[in-house]
């Protein structure tokens, strides 16, 4: 079982229209891809936890951030 991890990449300016090129190079390092947002110059997607640095040295990548889920304790749970 590997530790995939929700991430957000953010494409630099230079390869706004290129994300095709930048998603296959993605894909290589082992990033599934989810939803390429084109307008946004952003693409998400799941990768393994050890991958998620690899992943900033691609051409075209000026950012990876991962994805956080909130959390809200259950109504019985404590106040903290």
């Amino acid at each position: 079982m590997t530790d995939d991890v929700a991430v957000v990449v953010v494409l630099d300016d230079d390869h706004l229209g290129a994300e095709t090129d930048v998603v296959e190079q993605l894909a290589s390092a082992g990033f599934v891809t989810e939803r390429v947002q084109h307008d946004l110059g952003t693409v998400t997607g799941t990768v393994a936890r050890a991958s998620v640095r690899s992943l900033e040295s691609i051409p075209g990548v000026a950012a990876v951030e991962q994805q956080r889920t909130p959390g809200v304790p259950p109504p019985d749970a404590d106040v903290q």
